[in-house]
């Protein structure tokens, strides 16, 4: 089992393990990538991913900057909260067309 805390080391670990022939290997990552959704998708050993979209991050950064500019409002917290999601092999079809 191998755990990426990004989705390129998983894309990296699939592909020595694919060039070690092994086909053993469950590997779970964190980011949500379109090329970690494909290896998944074609039945790699990607087996899930939580998403941490930088688009999202983008658009509630881009929220908390609007608002902040147009009257001042400025966030009650440092920590912003976004949800995410899990992608697993049932799921990726779900996904995969809005992945970066």
């Amino acid at each position: 089992v191998i755990f990426g805390t990004c989705d390129a080391h998983c894309i990296g670990a699939a592909s020595a393990a694919k060039r070690q022939g092994r086909d053993d290997v469950i590997m779970g990552g964190v980011d949500g990538s379109k090329a970690a959704m494909q290896i998944m998708q074609d039945g790699g050993p990607i087996k899930v991913l939580a998403l941490n979209s930088p688009n999202d991050m983008g658009r509630a950064t881009a929220r908390a900057m609007a608002a902040y500019l147009t009257n001042g409002t400025i966030p009650e917290s440092r920590n912003m909260v976004i949800d995410g999601g899990v992608v697993t092999p049932d799921t990726v079809d779900e996904y995969i067309d809005t992945a970066f």
